[in-house]
């Protein structure tokens, strides 16, 4: 009939002039609006196209891949999980099609129309009650995971979640598997706000060890310091805080805290001046700060 006949019109278009993601949408697309019911064809067609060449293809297209994903799942074909992990694939897509468009500002706003297009077909599965929900089975099903272990713990991050218990098993068990300077970052925030310093310490001194990148290397060095601090450790605080400052000469924080560091010694210190020898210095760090 008609619908064979079309797609076998774009499977010889593909095969004479290639851009097979570009048309395998635009089957998926034609599909859709024609033979709505064809939902199983439609969603394989979607995840073909992004298989074949996602980063190529056009936004509009990552949107409808998206919304088929959820009529797909609500139609019984598949788990819930789906599509959580698709829209981790679409949401990656389109922020780096954002970024291949940031001189463009027209297209800057089209694409980020598509990227809440994208987060509002998702918001009825992004709920921390709904994700753990989805993810609680799977974790305990394969714990051993690496790449499940990544997939929860990213996107309980991404969606704010991450004061569940869900996301402190997933990360530790994925510290345990496969450590990492990012892991152990965020196993010594969480460890922070648990207040369990002494494993804090452990996990960020690993952290500063490894990470690379300006924004987590300087919240692992302020972090560290912070926990050096709670355990009286005020000499390993500060150099852990003239770190941060080396780190990112910018923030004012640093010196803040090396200001607190001074009050907070300033009494226990003997100077025939009661200790304001350690006032004056934490003043000459304040003002450091304000810089």
């Amino acid at each position: 009939g008609y619908s064979a006949e079309l797609m076998e019109m774009y499977d010889t278009r593909i095969a004479n002039y290639g851009d097979a993601a570009e048309y395998t949408a635009k089957k998926a697309m034609d599909l859709s609006q024609l033979w709505p019911d064809s939902l199983q064809q439609i969603y394989a067609l979607y995840s073909k196209a992004i298989e074949l060449g996602g980063d190529e293809l056009d936004a509009a297209y990552v949107v409808k891949y998206m919304e088929t994903t959820i009529s797909y799942v609500r139609a019984g074909f598949a788990e819930p999980t789906l599509v959580v992990d698709n829209y981790d694939v679409a949401s990656e897509l389109l922020d780096k099609e954002l970024l291949a468009h940031a001189a463009d500002s027209v297209k800057m706003k089209l694409i980020e129309g598509y990227i809440n297009g994208v987060e509002n077909a998702f918001a009825p599965y992004a709920g921390c009650e709904e994700l753990v929900n989805i993810y609680t089975k799977k974790f305990e099903a394969d714990p051993e995971n690496i790449d499940l272990l990544k997939k929860i713990t990213s996107i309980l991050m991404k969606k704010g979640c991450s004061t569940v218990p869900l996301f402190f098993a997933t990360t530790e068990k994925l510290y345990s598997l496969e450590p990492s300077p990012a892991t152990a970052l965020r196993m010594g925030q969480m460890s922070v706000s648990k207040e369990q310093f002494d494993k804090a310490e452990s996990y960020l001194s690993d952290a500063v060890k490894g990470l690379t990148e300006t924004k987590d290397l300087y919240k692992a060095y302020i972090l560290l310091g912070l926990t050096q601090a709670r355990r009286n450790a005020y000499s390993a605080a500060r150099t852990s805080f003239y770190e941060a400052a080396k780190v990112d000469p910018t923030k004012g924080e640093p010196y803040l805290q090396i200001a607190q560091l001074y009050a907070s010694s300033a009494r226990m210190v003997d100077d025939g001046m009661n200790g304001r020898s350690v006032y004056w210095a934490a003043v000459d760090m304040a003002r450091r700060a304000l810089k």
